[in-house]
């Protein structure tokens, strides 16, 4: 799931009654702080890292049972 303000609002919500306490916890953001995250650096930097492990995956030796590569055999189980 990208993240974008709608995420940042769902969070909020699904969270709403501990976000109450937020301050007695050292990092946990407020619910402002939590809307002026700029997330597309993240989200970036996540679809870089999941493009690189996926073509590395495909690239592993075929499996000789199944006769795909093993890794592609482990991200369609």
């Amino acid at each position: 799931m990208e993240r974008d303000s709608n995420w940042v609002e769902l969070l909020i919500a699904h969270f709403a009654q501990d976000h109450n306490h937020a301050a007695a916890f050292r990092l946990v953001d407020s619910r402002e702080r939590l809307r002026q995250h700029d997330c597309r650096n993240m989200n970036q930097t996540r679809f870089i890292f999941l493009d690189t492990l996926a073509e590395k995956y495909a690239a592993m030796p075929l499996s000789r049972d199944q006769g795909e590569s093993a890794g592609a055999s482990c991200i369609l189980r």
